[in-house]
């Protein structure tokens, strides 16, 4: 990031990094999603799924996206 020269282009690595972390975190609630179902822990599989789907429902409605897409359309031109 220390090259970055414009704003925009901070902003972008920025959001880009920040999505790389909450997907790793999401992959990682998935597996042990998986591994509770195999043991039979499915009470505890049951709340990872709800801590899952608390992380994962802020980034779907987040203004990162749309932030996102209007720093790449300005990028662009």
């Amino acid at each position: 990031m220390k090259d970055a020269h414009t704003p925009d282009v901070l902003d972008a690595s920025m959001i880009a990094d920040a999505q790389a972390v909450e997907h790793y975190e999401i992959a990682r609630y998935g597996t042990l999603i998986a591994w509770a179902r195999q043991l039979g822990l499915n009470d505890a599989a049951g709340l990872l799924q709800q801590t899952l789907e608390q992380e994962y429902m802020p980034i779907r409605s987040s203004l990162s996206w749309r932030r996102r897409s209007s720093i790449v359309r300005r990028l662009k031109h």
